[in-house]
């Protein structure tokens, strides 16, 4: 897959960040973008750019830099945020709105601004079994209303539910156009927003590079995987 090109959301840090330095390894062009442009310095042989997937000017503004002419052929939506007060009585309309935001409608908004940049690098696949472009949101098991046996993180799992519903719509509409849609859970990964995770950055990003693999080999969309290949429950 040397010298196709790959955008990634919320790249300042954690999966984001280690997602644009482990295809960078593997030769593609890689775009990172986060809402400040200073987060996204030391990631190497990447092009950067400033995004806030929340702000429907600001993703217009980034379709625009990139070019109509630019091939998109993987698109990552990775940026996220997450809040977890401990009582019902805590939630509030504005954490609510904020996860739905960034997590969701973020997500479907840059989805739709670059797909005519995936539809050009789509329309390069000559391969009967496979695609040419791919949209992986990247998502979480507590988004999976089937797993969920412990409540809590009411706007997190709410707007990740959201976004599975999102992609699963997005996975049929666009397969005619030879694009798949995933959704991936990357594993209790340790980083900023769960300090207490147990699976390294480059374990999850190895993992889910590999199910990305094979959804451009074998057209998988409509999926929910964890970054193990493990489908999942939606």
């Amino acid at each position: 897959m040397s010298g196709k090109t790959v955008v990634i959301t919320g790249s300042s840090r954690g999966i984001g960040r280690q997602l644009a330095v482990a295809y960078a390894g593997l030769g593609w062009r890689v775009v990172a973008t986060a809402r400040q442009l200073a987060a996204l310095d030391g990631i190497p042989a990447a092009e950067k750019y400033a995004l806030d997937v929340a702000d429907p000017a600001s993703v217009a503004s980034f379709a625009a830099r990139l070019g109509a002419n630019t091939k998109v052929h993987l698109l990552i939506n990775n940026a996220g945020v997450l809040s977890n007060p401990k009582r019902v009585e805590d939630v509030t309309k504005e954490q609510l709105v904020d996860a739905f935001q960034t997590n969701s409608v973020g997500p479907f908004l840059v989805t739709q601004a670059l797909l005519p940049n995936l539809k050009l690098a789509a329309a390069e696949n000559n391969s009967a079994a496979g695609v040419g472009a791919v949209v992986v949101n990247v998502s979480s098991i507590q988004g999976s209303i089937a797993e969920n046996s412990s409540g809590g993180y009411y706007s997190y799992r709410a707007s990740k539910s959201a976004s599975n519903s999102l992609s699963k719509s997005l996975a049929i509409d666009l397969k005619p156009f030879n694009i798949s849609v995933l959704q991936l859970h990357p594993g209790y990964v340790k980083t900023d927003m769960s300090p207490a995770g147990i699976v390294s950055t480059v374990d999850s990003v190895d993992g889910m590079s590999k199910v990305i693999a094979r959804a451009f080999d074998n057209a998988l969309t409509g999926i929910f995987y964890d970054f193990q290949g493990k489908e999942l429950p939606w």
